[in-house]
């Protein structure tokens, strides 16, 4: 199940998690403080629910790390909230819960993908139904902060104007009458559907 619209802010409460399925047409996601009870410690030791980006004492740079300790406004889908309440742990606080409609409208894409596949009778085949699915998952957590324009230039003129620009972050000559100019973007337009790598992330972590 993705989700596809009609995004809203709701009433920051627990009600109705343990009724919401894995199927339902309507799915949220929390903002919660949780903690771990001490005596669920030694029954979750080996492998804890929900894990979270921290930085280790001494270290600069975080690391996904599934502990025992409490959480503060901690996202989480519903799915894995309503697992970790299953299992006993302690939700002290909802500070925000967001909503939204969802469906498996990638399901029958994905499907007929891998059915092709399957049927392929040479490696390009396989590799290009493979590919599909792929780029697919790629193109939605695409960061379009990441994207330059780059301009091929052979007018001494316009390779001035184009260095002088504020924007300007390389140049690379090809001969003599050649040059490939990058520049950042002015306008950055927020258009890939991000959420849905959240949610496979936010799937890969239950168990």
């Amino acid at each position: 199940m993705n989700m596809h619209g009609d995004f809203r802010w709701v009433e920051p409460t627990l009600d109705g998690l343990v009724c919401v399925s894995d199927t339902s047409e309507v799915g949220r996601v929390y903002e919660v403080d949780i903690s771990y009870p001490k005596d669920l410690h030694e029954l979750h030791n080996d492998l804890p629910f929900l894990p979270e980006n921290s930085v280790l004492p001494g270290s600069k740079l975080s690391k996904l790390m599934a502990t025992l300790g409490s959480r503060k406004n901690y996202v989480v889908h519903y799915l894995n909230l309503k697992q970790a309440v299953a299992n006993k742990l302690k939700v002290n606080k909802v500070h925000r819960v967001f909503e939204f409609r969802q469906s498996a409208w990638l399901a029958q894409y994905i499907n007929l993908n891998t059915g092709m596949r399957q049927k392929a009778v040479n490696d390009f085949e396989k590799d290009f139904y493979k590919l599909m699915n792929n780029s697919v998952f790629g193109k939605t957590m695409e960061s379009v902060r990441k994207r330059m324009h780059m301009e091929l230039v052979s007018s001494d003129t316009r390779v001035q104007k184009l260095i002088n620009k504020t924007t300007c972050k390389d140049c690379k000559y090809y001969g003599d009458n050649l040059v490939a100019i990058t520049l950042e973007n002015k306008i950055i337009k927020f258009d890939k559907l991000i959420y849905i790598e959240c949610l496979r992330y936010w799937k890969s972590a239950s168990h």
